[in-house]
């Protein structure tokens, strides 16, 4: 996903967050990809054309964490990105954590909006889960070239086997 998507997604997911049906923006460019989300409206006040970007409704959402516990509380740390707004856009929430406890004391996503937790250590990687292990940059860039050469089986199969 290009930059430009990818800050449409977030627009659209805070929308969504906001309760608003969607957003307009200035500068949005267009790209030669097919956009059918994407409408061009004009501003009734100045008549500048605006792109709007529709709320983003997810099925499902999967967040990772630092920890949760057993009730479905999250602390997911300083570094959330997104996860707290697609958490409460997502109709359902799972999240995996590095480790499940019995009771979390502070919690960044709390239980009426999580519908699962699982315990997965290390289940970021190869992005990161700071400030327990940073980007694995290499094996990105390894995914990445294995799927641009359409070798993601293979690729998939070597790592499950590690």
């Amino acid at each position: 996903m290009d930059k430009q998507h990818f800050d449409q997604l977030v627009k659209g997911v805070r929308e969504m967050k906001r309760h608003m049906a969607g957003k307009s923006v200035r500068g949005a460019r267009t790209t030669e990809l097919p956009e059918p989300d994407v409408r061009t409206i004009r501003d009734p006040y100045s008549g500048e054309e605006l792109a709007a970007f529709p709320a983003i409704h997810p099925d499902v959402a999967v967040i990772h964490a630092l920890q949760a516990d057993k009730a479905g509380n999250a602390l997911i740390g300083g570094n959330q990105g997104l996860d707290p707004e697609l958490a409460f856009a997502a109709r359902t929430v799972i999240v995996t954590a590095e480790q499940v406890v019995e009771r979390l004391d502070k919690a960044d996503l709390v239980s009426p909006v999580v519908s699962a937790v699982v315990e997965a250590p290390n289940g970021a990687w190869p992005t990161s889960c700071h400030p327990l292990y940073p980007v694995a940059g290499g094996e990105i860039l390894r995914y990445i070239d294995a799927c641009g050469r359409e070798e993601f089986e293979a690729y998939l199969q070597e790592r499950l086997a590690r």
